[in-house]
């Protein structure tokens, strides 16, 4: 496990700080919909724990993170 760890902080992914505004946009939009789908809201995700399992680089749960974050 130490090896998939000392992986990923060598070659982190995704960079969140290099999106542009346009990207940020682009994001937002499809965690709400994604959200949506199971009709949940931002504000009912704040002091939540969240899982994403299996679902690739976690992309969208650190964009997610960082949108809750701003609430």
């Amino acid at each position: 496990m130490k090896e998939v760890k000392d992986y990923y902080n060598t070659f982190q992914y995704p960079k969140i700080n290099l999106f542009t505004n346009k990207q940020k946009k682009k994001h937002k939009k499809l965690i709400l919909k994604i959200l949506s789908y199971g009709k949940i809201f931002l504000k009912d995700i704040d002091q939540k724990k969240i899982l994403d399992a299996g679902c690739g680089t976690g992309e969208k749960a650190v964009f997610l993170l960082k949108m809750v974050g701003k609430l």
